[in-house]
């Protein structure tokens, strides 16, 4: 179903469970916490499939070592010791090492670029939760991000894997993945 109909199974599946868990903390949440939880929505839907994507043209473990560069970035900022600053230079080092020759195997430029993208969405997912996570009661935040996640994933996921997605198998998958890894 590809990366789009991976990413929007996973968050669909972990939006209905997450309102199903949560259904008095979501009636609890004010109107000023709504714009943090919908750019909470938007930016978890924009890191997802930008990483999915991103690990359909690179192996995992560079796909990851480039998206750990938003973390990488929300750590370097947030700190206040020099020390630090070490340790996130060596961090960035070894990112610019794999983004040239690795193993005899050159990187999908366009795959890299997923893959920070998605790291620069990983870091305002960060700063995000903590805000929505700060300010709203419960779960409640969390999911109704998730469901405005799946809401604006659900075309491009559907086009993308239209034709397997009524499968048993592959909604079972998609409930699997959606439960273990953002439920």
């Amino acid at each position: 179903i590809g990366p789009a109909g991976t990413v929007f199974l996973r968050g669909a599946f972990a939006a209905l469970v997450l309102l199903a868990v949560v259904n008095r903390d979501v009636l609890r949440l004010r109107r000023t916490e709504l714009r943090d939880v919908a750019l909470f929505g938007v930016t978890l839907a924009a890191m997802n499939l930008c990483f999915y994507a991103a690990i359909d043209r690179l192996p995992l473990g560079i796909a990851v070592t480039f998206e750990f560069a938003g973390p990488l970035a929300v750590a370097v900022f947030g700190s206040r010791r020099r020390r630090d600053l070490i340790w996130a230079g060596l961090a960035g080092a070894g990112i610019v090492l794999l983004s040239g020759d690795f193993g005899g195997q050159s990187i999908d430029p366009l795959g890299a670029v997923l893959a920070l993208t998605a790291g620069g969405f990983w870091g305002a997912y960060i700063l995000l939760s903590a805000r929505v996570g700060g300010s709203s009661e419960g779960l409640g935040g969390l999911a109704v991000a998730m469901a405005i996640s799946a809401v604006l994933l659900a075309p491009v996921g559907l086009a993308s894997g239209a034709g397997e997605m009524g499968s048993a198998s592959v909604l079972a998958r998609g409930l699997a993945v959606g439960v273990l890894s953002s439920a």
